[in-house]
């Protein structure tokens, strides 16, 4: 299938998460979902949605205890040493207190905001910054996807830990095609 955005490089600005996803169907733990339920809501969905009329790999695992816990406590833009915090201030059982990761692991996304960069541990609440800006759980494969700039309609195949890694070690489409352009440009082509 030809990629054939139309996208204009010099124009584009940055997208929010919230731009970039909030059109995907609302996860629960253990769910899998396939099916739009929103129109897109703005001219970047419409572009990855384009030749796609169904979700691949938009789903949620299951969470235990301790991770839900961290989960629904950790706010916009907080992580480990925020949710510690609580912790230390009595707010959260002190059975919950984490002892290992760095100070962005199990973070939350903020909406109004790019993505922070994509790894290969995107679905994994204690990666680095990948817990869904709303919603009380990580980002889904498809959601990860889509901030990378792939397009609904590509596939990705394997196992969940093939395709996270496919995806986290990917050069975003939309980059190499801004990057193919400028050097096309600089050999006068």
């Amino acid at each position: 299938m030809k990629w054939n955005w139309n996208f204009d490089f010099e124009k584009s600005r940055r997208i929010s998460i919230k731009e970039a996803i909030s059109d995907f169907p609302k996860l629960k733990e253990n769910e899998n979902l396939t099916e739009y339920t929103v129109e897109p809501q703005n001219n970047y969905q419409i572009m990855m949605r384009k030749n796609s009329n169904s979700i691949s790999q938009h789903f949620c695992g299951k969470y235990g205890d301790k991770i839900r816990t961290v989960i629904e406590n950790v706010g916009q833009g907080q992580g480990k040493n925020d949710f510690n915090a609580l912790v230390e201030k009595g707010m959260v059982d002190k059975r919950y207190f984490l002892t290992s990761g760095y100070a962005n692991t199990y973070g939350r996304l903020i909406e109004n905001q790019p993505s922070t960069t994509i790894t290969n541990n995107l679905c994994t609440p204690s990666g680095l910054r990948c817990i869904h800006y709303e919603q009380n759980r990580s980002l889904s494969p498809r959601e990860g996807a889509r901030i990378q700039s792939f397009p609904d309609w590509f596939q990705f195949y394997g196992s969940k830990a093939d395709v996270t890694t496919q995806i986290g070690n990917a050069v975003p489409p939309l980059l190499a095609i801004a990057i193919a352009e400028k050097i096309k440009k600089f050999l006068g082509e």
